[in-house]
């Protein structure tokens, strides 16, 4: 089959009547363009042009050819015009963990109309790895992960590291103390979120890390319970520093920061070819 190149190299000879004028358009050499113009009447076997030393006219059966090339290219032209228009009127799909989809989505939203202006699918899910699997199987267009280790063929970006904060009931013995270790903060319930979840394994990790021994676990179905759980004194947890921030004046709830240990995680961005540009756009600056 003619290749769409040859084709539009005719089309543009057949159109300026002149090898010459239209190899300058095309930005090709003459010796080049009459090499493919030979090539494409080999292909279909016909001649296109009749040449003589005034130049080309072209044949009864190259005048046919140009005349339906001119609706096939407007049909190619219709097409691709509207697939573009499909492609711009789709949501873009992104996947979060439910604290950035809860706590971060909004700061990157309020921060940027234009993005407001686009059709977002939010998806969220527990883990990193239930996230990336999304984007490897071409049902999320951008995930938001923490602790994510590259991958080969997925681009990737860290956005920024934030510190894990302690918080306890107001009435708690922990609320008027100065100063909170892991070791102490332990020796009360905690209250998490059930298995698997990524702030969980980071801190049973760090625990396992400095031989820390939690006494026990209160195991939640939903994240949104662990502060009213906390708040009725029914135990200790950790949270992001982004959602600490955001009970930071909770009338029940004490936040604190845990001394003397490295508890912290990394918010990694993964995406999609189509959608490199919009990852310009994220806020980096929540740096710990």
């Amino acid at each position: 089959m003619p290749s769409l190149q040859q084709l539009k190299y005719f089309m543009k000879t057949a159109e300026n009547g002149s090898l010459n004028k239209a190899a300058k358009e095309l930005f090709i050499t003459q010796p080049a363009l009459t090499k493919q113009l030979s090539l494409l009447e080999k292909e279909l076997a016909v001649s296109l042009f009749i040449r003589h030393t005034n130049g080309i006219k072209i044949t009864e059966a190259g005048q046919f050819l140009y005349d339906q090339l001119t609706l096939v290219l407007k049909t190619l032209d219709d097409i691709f015009i509207e697939t573009q228009e499909i492609a711009s009127q789709r949501a873009i799909r992104i996947g979060a963990l439910p604290s950035l989809a809860t706590h971060y989505m909004p700061m990157v939203l309020r921060s940027h109309s234009e993005l407001r202006a686009k059709k977002i699918q939010l998806i969220v899910k527990d883990t990193t790895h239930e996230l990336v699997r999304l984007l490897k199987e071409d049902e999320a267009d951008l995930i938001l992960v923490q602790d994510y280790v590259q991958e080969e063929g997925l681009a990737s970006s860290m956005l920024f590291r934030e510190t894990y904060q302690a918080i306890v009931p107001a009435n708690h013995p922990l609320a008027s103390q100065e100063r909170v270790t892991l070791a102490e903060l332990v020796q009360h319930p905690m209250v998490l979120y059930k298995s698997p979840c990524d702030i969980r394994s980071s801190f049973l990790r760090v625990c396992h890390e400095m031989n820390v021994k939690v006494s026990s676990f209160i195991d939640l179905e939903f994240n949104e319970s662990i502060l009213t759980f906390v708040e009725s004194g029914l135990g200790v947890s950790i949270v992001p520093k982004m959602v600490a921030d955001s009970i930071a004046a909770h009338p029940h709830i004490v936040v604190k920061a845990l001394h003397a240990v490295d508890l912290e995680r990394e918010i990694h961005v993964l995406w999609q070819p189509m959608v490199e540009e919009w990852i310009q756009q994220l806020p980096v600056g929540m740096k710990k």
